[in-house]
């Protein structure tokens, strides 16, 4: 890094050195509240934190033992692990997080670090899993649904989220930590976390564990707000179901206003009663979309016109009951 040099006079050189020391005192507070933290974490903190009890010892873990302190974050710290993402995960619900670090018995230099997030709700669980795990569909059948990758597992149950990480990107220590994400999937307590809104999407041509809470700019779409949304195939054809609810039908009718004047762009558009039809200039890419009350529903992809009247209509009946 480089170092800037100054000539200093004899009272610059006084305020450098009250600066050094505040800046010395604030670094041993920082310290202080980490070494807080952890102790919390790993002295006594059960019912502080009952997250704590969620992560396995040596005896219960398989091929892995942990590997030094556990350390826990609330909303207000969450940056010092997560660079630049803590504010989106805070704004899907966050409580506090408590993480670890596990090392494999049988190769020791292979290291494993588990997160566990309590997101207040399912919902919340339900929507920083969606928002992580993207455009790739669940699948496996972990907590209330999982993802397993080549160096990572990440799963939602009740109102936690769980993600897991190694070091390895051979997918072995994936393999090999499976037994201990179920073992942490089954000291969860609760029941399983249903998210209604989800099950009320229309299930022929759903693409199992697509659904989705995205906060900010779903599918691109920057004028629409907290959105629950789905993929789906029919005869090949691939599109997505969404829909979101405004606080009131004044709301929703200038939600679906915005929405035209931001297709405009893109799309060739008729709009009229409450519906917007776009049509996209170079293909068969269609996007429809309907306000019905403080609901507004739509489609986008490659699909019919009349089946993606019908999926709307059949989507806005359901969420009118």
């Amino acid at each position: 890094m480089m170092r800037r040099s100054f000539h200093r006079s004899t009272a610059f050189s006084a305020i450098c050195g009250a600066a050094l020391f505040a800046a010395a005192a604030a670094l041993l507070s920082i310290r202080a509240a980490g070494l807080r933290r952890t102790f919390a974490a790993t002295s006594g903190g059960g019912a502080a934190h009952p997250e704590a009890s969620f992560l396995p010892d040596g005896r219960h873990a398989g091929d892995w033992i942990p590997a030094g302190p556990r350390s826990t974050y609330t909303p207000k710290d969450l940056f010092e692990l997560i660079n630049g993402g803590a504010d989106l995960v805070v704004e899907y619900g966050f409580r506090k997080l408590i993480r670890a670090e596990y090392r494999k018995v049988s190769d020791p230099k292979t290291s494993l670090a588990v997160e566990i997030y309590d997101m207040g709700t399912p919902e919340g669980a339900f929507g920083i899993y969606g928002f992580e795990r993207g455009d790739r569909p669940s699948n496996e059948t972990l907590g209330d649904e999982g993802i397993v990758s080549t160096a990572s597992i990440a799963f939602r149950r009740g109102r936690y989220y769980v993600k897991m990480e190694t070091s390895d990107l051979s997918g072995q220590a994936v393999r090999a930590a499976r037994p201990l994400a179920e073992r942490i999937a089954s000291l969860i307590p609760g029941p399983p976390g249903r998210i209604e809104d989800v099950e009320r999407l229309p299930r022929e041509g759903l693409v199992p564990g697509t659904a989705r809470l995205i906060l900010h700019g779903p599918m691109g779409f920057a004028s629409l707000p907290r959105t629950f949304l789905a993929d789906y195939e029919s005869l090949g054809r691939k599109y997505t179901l969404f829909f979101c609810t405004f606080e009131s039908p004044e709301r929703a009718k200038a939600g679906l206003e915005d929405l035209r004047k931001e297709a405009e762009a893109r799309w060739t558009i008729e709009y009229a009663a409450d519906i917007l039809r776009g049509r996209a200039r170079d293909g068969n890419h269609l996007l429809l979309a309907r306000r019905h009350g403080r609901r507004l529903a739509g489609v986008n992809g490659d699909i019919d016109e009349p089946e993606a009247l019908k999926k709307m209509d059949d989507l806005l009946a359901e969420l009118g009951r």
